[in-house]
Parts: structure tokens; sequence; C-alpha cells
């Protein structure tokens, strides 16, 4: 065990009474994941910190990555001791990869990808309880009667390298959480040295918006950086991995799989229940479709800053949208046993766009008590300023 590892394992055994730290050697795919979670807090941090002098440099905390020993979905970012952690459920990247495996076995899923006509539809979706461990969702999605994963190679890795945004994704998130100064913000009036995700308790209205702002700003600050990333794979100069241009062979494929990857995220992190408009307010998270639809316009706010997508704000809203949560209403909300309630269009959208202005609202009211504890005044902040 490395200091790193060791930190990781020590604090996350002081912060929380109900999550251990994974242990290497027990299970091949956790003890791969324990090296490559590392890696990519660690790449994502340096490459945040790259864009700043040195002397700033040297004031920025130390963020460490690690995984928990915790078959469910779950994230969280935490501090101990001055240093700053995020954590991922190993259940999480194992869903992930599950259900992105399970959505490229539909033809109608990325059907550029490969050879598509391979695919067959299935008859049915099989319900799966979200809080599952992923062994019980595993032993679901292999059904002896129905093929259930890509049956063509090049959509099988589609499917892993789904998996890799989508976890990135998920970094960005927790990583903003610390770097934005929602942590601290939160432990100078809690006390609480953590931030997770998948609690969804009740809190008065006031204290909702609160966490939802700060939950908005790590989705929309995730999303950007996340473009970033797939544009870079679409023009195959990106250094890792620079043969995934193949699943981008055209600048829409590039929006279309960041929406499905958001997509799906946004999925397995919803609660399940949706309740009336006027409890929205008490939850710790926006609803699924609010989360849906702020992320969606901060992409097409961004697409004029992208040259390789500068063209393609119409297409995003007459075609893409609409064919992405389509595919997403179609699988993963029956994959999960959810209803048609879940759809963007099933609430009315002045009630979606009327609290996502009640969440502004909130963050402008907060931003000045947030900005004394943010660390980085980030590229994203800057655009998000108009400058």
């Amino acid at each position: 065990m490395d200091a790193n590892e060791q930190l990781f394992s020590e604090a996350t055994s002081a912060v929380f009474d109900d999550v251990e730290p994974a242990v290497s050697g027990f299970d091949p795919e956790i003890s791969s994941l324990m090296k490559e979670i590392p890696r990519l807090v660690s790449k994502m941090v340096s490459g945040q910190r790259t864009a700043y002098p040195e002397n700033i440099r040297r004031t920025l905390p130390k963020v460490i990555g690690g995984v928990f020993d915790d078959a469910s979905v779950g994230a969280a970012a935490f501090t101990y001791k001055g240093n700053y952690f995020i954590g991922l459920n190993w259940g999480t990247y194992s869903l992930l990869y599950e259900l992105f495996r399970r959505l490229l076995s539909h033809p109608h899923v990325l059907p550029w990808v490969g050879d598509s006509s391979k695919e067959i539809p299935l008859s049915k979706f099989n319900d799966v309880p979200l809080r599952s461990e992923i062994s019980d969702i595993r032993a679901t999605f292999l059904s002896p009667q129905e093929v259930q994963y890509p049956r063509d190679p090049l959509r099988e890795e589609a499917a892993w390298y789904l998996t890799h945004a989508a976890t990135g994704w998920i970094l960005f998130h927790e990583f903003r959480h610390i770097y934005g100064g929602h942590l601290d913000y939160n432990i100078s009036r809690t006390g609480i040295p953590f931030i997770r995700e998948m609690m969804s308790e009740n809190k008065d209205s006031e204290t909702g918006l609160i966490l939802q702002a700060q939950e908005m700003d790590a989705d929309l600050f995730a999303s950007h950086y996340a473009i970033g990333n797939e544009v870079a794979w679409h023009r195959g100069d990106h250094p890792d991995n620079p043969h995934w241009h193949r699943f981008f062979p055209d600048p829409r494929h590039v929006i279309e799989c960041a929406l499905l990857r958001t997509d799906t995220v946004f999925k397995i992190f919803d609660m399940g229940d949706t309740p009336d408009p006027s409890t929205w307010a008490q939850k710790e998270h926006p609803p699924l479709f609010v989360r849906r639809r702020m992320n969606a316009e901060l992409l097409w706010r961004d697409l004029p800053l992208i040259n390789e997508l500068s063209h393609l704000r119409e297409v995003m809203t007459s075609q893409i949208m609409p064919t992405v949560f389509s595919i997403s209403e179609t699988t993963t909300s029956s994959l999960f046993g959810k209803p048609e309630r879940d759809s963007p269009w099933a609430t009315g959208q002045d009630v979606v766009h009327n609290h996502i202005l009640a969440i502004f609202d909130a963050w402008r009211k907060i931003l000045p008590e947030i900005l004394p504890f943010r660390y980085l005044d980030s590229k994203f902040d800057r655009i998000s300023r108009g400058e």
C-alpha cells in the first residue's frame, strides 16, 4: 500500500461509519480500479493546475482518489487532516459498465458504431432495483433467453469507452465540490466534512436549494471539461487512447455520446422518486429531468466555443436531444423499473424551467459566501461570467 492509498484508507475509516476503503488482491476488477481511479484524479488535478503559475500551484490542496468497498452506486468528496479525497464505490463503475454494455446491445443506440445490424432488439427489459448490488444486476442481465451484451466487438469497446467517460465525469463533479469551494463552505455551515451522492434526505426548501445549487455547479463544471476530452478524442489528438476517435466519425456524434454519457450517470444516481414539484426544493439533488435539462442547456451554450461543434446548435435541439432522451427512456428507465414519468416532457416544461430559475436564484445568493472557499478561478468560471 503506497502513501496515498494509506491516507485514503485512514481518511475513509475516520470520516464514514458506513463504508470502508476497498482492499486490493481479492478481486482483479476492484484491484484494477484501485489503480485507475487515483491515476485519473491525479491527472485531472494536474490538468487544472497547469493553467496557473507556480506560486499559486503551491497553495493548492492535495486531492487523492480512491475506491470504496461498496457494491452499490455512490461517490463522495471529503476532507481529513488538511487533505482532500474523492471516493468512488466500485459498484458505480461496475454498474456503468454493465449498463453501457446493455445499451450497446441495442441496434438503435449509437448505430454508427461498428456493425449495429448484428445487435438484436430485445422483446423486453428486465426490471432491476436501483439499489441492487452489482452481482444481482449481472445475474439479471445474463438472461439465458436473450443475449444482452454487444455482439459486435467495436460496440463492446464503445461500452468500455462510455464507462471511462462517465467515470471521468463523476470525478470532475466531485473535484468541483472541492476546488469550487462547496465542501469547505458546507463545513463552515454544518461541520460535516463530506459531500455524498445518492443522499436524498428531506430538507427545508432554503437548505435544499442551496445544496441543489452546488450540485448544479458541479454538474455543469463536469460537463464542460468532459466535452473537451471528447472533442480531443474526435480529433484523434487526445494523449490517452487516441484510437477512440472511431466512436466519433462525425461531430454530431460527440454531442450524442456526451448526452448519453451524462444522462446515464443521472439515471443511476437518481433516487427513483419523482415527488410533486412543490417538494422538489426539499431534496439534496435536483430531480433527474431538471439535471438533464440544465446539462443539455449548458452544452448548447458551449457549442459556439468549440470549433468542431459550433454549427450544430439547431441540430442538437431538433434531432440529437430527442433521439438521445428517447433512447434513454426506453432503455435505462425500463431497465431500472421506472415508468415514463421520468420523461423530460412528462412534467410541464414551465415547472422544470421555474425550478431551474429557483436553483439559479439560490446560487446567486450563496456565491459571494462560497468564493472565499474557492481554490481556483477556472476557465469554466471565466466562461460562465462571459469573459
